[in-house]
């Protein structure tokens, strides 16, 4: 009999916003984590956490799409092989839409180096910001913070 528990989308999500509000001088960076393997999505949505960021899992590209308008994350971080779509098509789709549109996006995948620069053709420029590879390393997250700061530094104030 498997004893875990299992938290749905919805109280995993509900979980990264505990903190929210409690230092209001230092918003936290929001992170969508799009990832099917479900005890990676929680290993690393924790490592990510301890890293000060608010962070939101989706197990599948459309979640994921259903998911970002709302949570407005500053960085997406999509797997290359979801169960209903590549990371590249949820990649496109997190463009089209006005809310998500500005993330930094990072495809993330476990394929060797070799195989990365064979699909980077298919990565447009415009649709995919860095690829990195499995595990997720804190350098990685760091350069992909410092990424959406520059972002965020030149966009139009509303």
């Amino acid at each position: 009999m498997n004893d875990k528990v299992r938290l749905s989308l919805t109280q995993r999500s509900q979980s990264s916003l505990a903190g929210v509000g409690s230092d209001a001088a230092q918003p936290k960076t929001r992170l969508l984590l799009v990832e099917d393997c479900t005890d990676l999505a929680d290993a690393t949505a924790e490592f990510l956490r301890r890293m000060g960021l608010e962070v939101c899992i989706a197990e599948s590209g459309k979640e994921a799409l259903e998911t970002a308008p709302a949570f407005r994350p500053d960085i997406i971080v999509c797997d290359m092989c979801l169960p209903d779509m590549s990371g590249v098509d949820a990649a496109r789709g997190f463009r089209a839409n006005r809310e998500t549109s500005n993330a930094v996006l990072a495809i993330c995948t476990a394929m060797a180096v070799v195989e990365i620069r064979s699909i980077k053709d298919e990565l447009c420029p415009h649709d995919v910001d860095l690829v990195i590879s499995k595990p997720i390393t804190t350098g990685q997250i760091q350069k992909l913070i410092g990424m959406s700061a520059a972002k965020t530094a030149n966009l139009p104030r509303t």
